[in-house]
C-alpha cells in the first residue's frame, strides 16, 4: 500500500501524508497520542477556542463557513503565526535566506552526503 510515494520526491511524500494525516483525523474527529504531528490537549483545546471566536464573529456554523471566509482566516491566522515567530524567536527571514543561499553554495562540502542522498530520491 501506497507503493506509489516511493517515487516521488522525499518532501512530496512527506507533505502529501502529512497532509493526508490531517485531513483524516481532521474528518473523523480522532486524536492519537504520541503522534508526532498531534497537538497537546492544550493546543487542542487554544485551537478550539480560536475556532469558536471565527464562528461566533460569523454567527455561523463550521460547515457554513464559506472557503473564501476559511481562506481569509487561515491567511490572518498565519500571520499572526509569523509575527509571534519572529517575536519569539528574533526570526530574520532575510538572514535565513543568505544563511540557505550559503549553504547551497558550499552543499557540496558541508552535509553534501545527507544532500545528496536526498537528491537521488528527487
Amino acid at each position: 500500500m501506497f507503493n506509489f510515494l516511493d517515487n516521488i520526491p522525499i518532501s512530496k511524500a512527506i507533505a502529501g501524508a502529512y497532509y493526508a494525516i490531517r485531513a483524516i483525523r481532521h474528518l473523523k474527529r480522532i486524536r492519537i497520542e504520541g503522534l508526532s504531528t498531534e497537538p497537546s490537549f492544550e493546543d487542542a483545546e487554544l485551537g478550539s477556542k480560536i475556532i469558536e471566536e471565527i464562528l461566533e464573529h460569523e454567527d455561523v456554523s463550521l460547515s457554513e463557513l464559506s472557503v473564501q471566509k476559511a481562506k481569509e482566516y487561515t491567511l490572518k491566522l498565519s500571520k499572526i503565526i509569523q509575527s509571534l515567530v519572529r517575536q519569539e524567536f528574533n526570526y530574520d527571514e532575510e538572514r535565513g535566506r543568505r544563511l540557505l543561499e550559503e549553504m547551497r553554495v558550499i552543499g557540496g562540502t558541508v552535509g553534501s552526503g545527507i544532500y545528496s542522498s536526498l537528491q537521488k530520491r528527487t
